[in-house]
């Protein structure tokens, strides 16, 4: 378990601290920087759970990544060998309309104690990498509005009437509108049904367009199928791949994605895949 734990942070490209507020924020920095949302192993037809301990091992042994589930199982686990207090918890991820369900199943969240701030005396904070562009650092779970670079989040704890405890507000640069989540504890089994439907359900935006996703100290750097949209301060720029040599390098270059142990077939399926659908999206564009 040791090497594991040394090789999860050589990837972070940290060193092992105590648990304080100023290491966790290094920690969580460093993974939405260099860990990638991403879910090409869904239309790679690889069969990944959200065991946490399977997560965990592949962000310390593979240059892959994951989705929420995933990404927060394994940043959870690497946390609780670090000696920090850490749990689990159910959440909803939502757009503009608000949370559409009153059970919170298509997220999970991390709560971490005992680490009080000037700025956030309880100690108590919402850390989550699972969120593709939105949250550089942990939130604090209070009342709050929290810059974070250009962007901007709140805080709010709910009403016995609301969804969940607490709200996240994200920015509005992200492709979220915000989080619900629970006090309440959970498991990563809690969410075996929901990670099903995500995988294999017509229905499922995981599974319609290919995705990866880094926020970065100053923006984020975003790949849609084969368009790429990289955002620092106010500048933006976009670029598409053309060829599947030209992806698989885009892929490398700014996500740190390798393919390894996926058949070369899969990847040319894929690129096929992903062309067709760019192609389609320009089609319509131009129609309209």
């Amino acid at each position: 378990m040791n090497d594991l734990v040394k090789a999860y942070l050589a990837r972070l490209g940290l060193d092992a601290e105590k648990p304080s507020i100023e290491a966790l924020t290094r920690l969580h920095q460093a993974h939405v920087e260099r860990i990638p949302y991403e879910t090409f192993w869904i239309h790679l037809g690889q069969d990944w759970g959200i065991d946490a301990m399977e997560s965990f091992r592949r962000a310390a042994t593979t240059r892959r990544g994951g989705y929420c589930f995933q990404l927060n199982g394994g940043l959870h686990t690497l946390l609780t060998h670090l000696g920090y207090r850490v749990s689990i918890h159910p959440a909803n991820v939502h757009g503009a309309e608000g949370p559409e369900h009153i059970k919170l199943e298509n997220h999970a969240a991390i709560i971490a104690e005992g680490l009080p701030s000037e700025n956030n005396p309880n100690g108590r904070w919402w850390v989550d990498v699972g969120l593709g562009d939105a949250l550089h650092e942990q939130m604090p779970l209070m009342d709050t509005t929290v810059n974070q670079d250009s962007m901007q989040f709140g805080m709010e704890a709910m009403d016995k009437d609301g969804v969940g405890d607490w709200h996240l507000i994200a920015d509005p640069s992200c492709w979220i509108a915000g989080v619900n989540m629970a006090e309440q504890p959970a498991s990563m089994s809690d969410f075996v049904d929901r990670h099903h439907f995500n995988m294999h359900s017509p229905e499922s935006g995981y599974a319609k367009v290919v995705t990866a996703q880094l926020r970065k100290p100053h923006g984020k750097t975003i790949l849609r199928g084969c368009v790429l949209t990289k955002t620092d301060g106010e500048v933006v720029t976009t670029h598409i791949s053309t060829s599947l040599p030209e992806w698989q390098e885009v892929l490398d270059e700014e996500f740190g994605l390798t393919f390894e142990n996926v058949p070369e077939i899969s990847l040319k399926k894929l690129w096929v895949k992903v062309q067709k659908i760019h192609e389609e999206w320009v089609q319509t564009r131009e129609s309209t």
